[in-house]
């Protein structure tokens, strides 16, 4: 099972990734860079559709079992 956490470069959405991911797969995007062990990381700017909108198909296509 994955789980989708917008955010997740810092602040809360960090925190919940890193708890998350001791029970499932994190699928994390953020604006900035980051390299962490405990998600897949992508950085993305949501306010961008065109960018969203092909992330989203990447993620979905990739990962099976998701929970937005």
């Amino acid at each position: 099972k994955a789980i989708v956490i917008t955010g997740s470069s810092s602040g809360l959405g960090y925190i919940l990734a890193k708890k998350l991911s001791h029970k499932y797969k994190i699928i994390g995007c953020g604006r900035r860079k980051l390299k962490c062990n405990f998600q897949d990381y992508y950085q993305v700017d949501l306010s961008n559709t065109n960018e969203t909108n092909k992330w989203f198909n990447y993620i979905t296509n990739k990962n099976k079992n998701i929970y937005l």
